[in-house]
């Protein structure tokens, strides 16, 4: 039996047939460039990192050479180990949907942040919105119109 809140179900209040004509414009790009990422990221690590190395057991919150009230400004496409395209697909999804619900929006900011978290929290969508926020993130940056 399949739960109604299942990864691929996950869509906000708002959603429409435009905001799923946009994603299936995105996705393959989208899906083959987080490929291309994990594939590489796992790779460098294999050879570069050992299982007890203590860079391979942590992951900074934030980067060491950014100050922490701009670290919102900062990309964080590091996925974790053992992420998948499936786990993550439905929070990159409303990353793009955000970009054209929130034209409003042009940068990802910290009231941005507030408004996706309390809508994918009250939806209780598939994960956490702190293990999520990083797709979303990524989907709505990824979906940004290109400058003229």
């Amino acid at each position: 039996m399949q739960s109604s809140k299942q990864s691929g179900d996950f869509k906000p209040v708002w959603w429409t047939v435009q905001h799923t004509i946009i994603w299936e414009g995105y996705l393959p790009a989208l899906r083959e460039d987080f490929q291309q990422l994990r594939a590489t990221t796992e790779r460098d690590r294999a050879v570069h990192l050992k299982p007890d190395d203590p860079i391979f057991q942590q992951h900074a919150v934030t980067p060491r050479n950014v100050d922490v009230d701009r670290a919102v400004d900062v990309p964080d496409n590091d996925w974790e180990v053992g992420t998948s395209w499936e786990q993550i697909e439905p929070a990159v999804r409303y990353g793009v949907g955000a970009r054209t619900q929130y034209p409003q929006f042009e940068r990802w900011n910290r009231e941005l942040e507030a408004i996706l978290r309390k809508e994918w929290e009250e939806r209780n969508p598939p994960g956490p919105w702190e293990k999520m926020r990083r797709a979303v993130r990524h989907g709505f940056e990824s979906s940004r119109k290109p400058s003229n």
